[in-house]
């Protein structure tokens, strides 16, 4: 439990984080959005932003957070970190841009580990594709979305303890830092981000992604043409694809799509 520090100030300074990042980018920062991704649109379509510079939105809290297949994420006054950093120039056969969410997802957790967990047990790991779980509990989600020529990726990672509904208990984490984090850790996001998305290759990354990866040997549940299936989560594949052995003893390959992990 992180209930001791609900009361500590953990403020994300623009300036502070404007220093920390190794490259320009300028930052949109908010007491409260309904959700950063959704305001970056905005900005986009209305011209608020240069047609080719890189950003990012962050909120203190949002009201509609956004997560895949239109599932609302919770957002919690300034107990989380989100933001949505939007990049340019990342050219639609690009290879990095095919696996981002897993790339931005490898950045998150590299992140977390080294400014956070490097002193713990815990550790953050992918569960494929986009959510980040510490100690059995989802921590973080991802979500990346392309408009035009640009890619908008939205990270919120729960910090801080924050009451949730009974239905999500056994599902919700919070990383519970022992100190302030917010800026540092959005800054050291942004660059491994930006470091990946600069010198890593598609193989690499799916590299990484098997070695920290938290769904691996994990008995799962989805569903494909609404008929539902469960099985084990044996594999990802070169292209990022998740190898599942259904419990008859075929195998299917997700490309897309949700997955639960089954806990007993």
């Amino acid at each position: 439990t992180c209930e001791r520090l609900v009361d500590m100030q953990d403020s994300l300074c623009v300036n502070d984080l404007i220093d920390l990042l190794k490259r320009e980018i300028e930052v949109f920062h908010y007491d409260i959005l309904d959700s950063t991704s959704t305001e970056a649109r905005r900005m986009i379509k209305s011209g608020a932003v240069d047609g080719e510079d890189d950003f990012v939105v962050a909120a203190d809290s949002q009201t509609s957070g956004r997560g895949r297949h239109g599932n609302s994420f919770i957002s919690y006054d300034d107990r989380g970190l989100y933001f949505t950093y939007v990049i340019h120039g990342l050219s639609k056969n690009n290879e990095i841009r095919d696996i981002l969410t897993t790339l931005v997802a490898v950045a998150v957790a590299d992140s977390l580990n080294s400014l956070i967990f490097d002193k713990e047990e815990r550790s953050a790991k992918v569960k494929w594709v986009n959510d980040i779980y510490a100690g059995d509990r989802k921590v973080c989600g991802i979500l990346s979305e392309a408009l035009d020529d640009r890619v908008l990726i939205g990270v919120g990672i729960n910090l801080y303890e924050f009451d949730v509904p009974d239905e999500l208990k056994d599902k919700v984490g919070f990383v519970c830092p022992s100190e302030p984090c917010k800026t540092a850790l959005m800054a050291e996001i942004i660059n491994r981000t930006d470091d990946l998305i600069r010198s890593s290759t598609h193989d690499k990354i799916i590299e990484r992604v098997r070695e920290m990866s938290y769904i691996i040997g994990k008995n799962i549940s989805f569903t494909e043409n609404n008929v539902a299936f469960e099985g084990e989560a044996i594999a990802i594949e070169d292209d990022g694809a998740l190898k599942v052995r259904i419990s008859d003893g075929s195998y299917k390959i997700l490309r897309s799509g949700e997955v639960s992990i089954n806990f007993k």
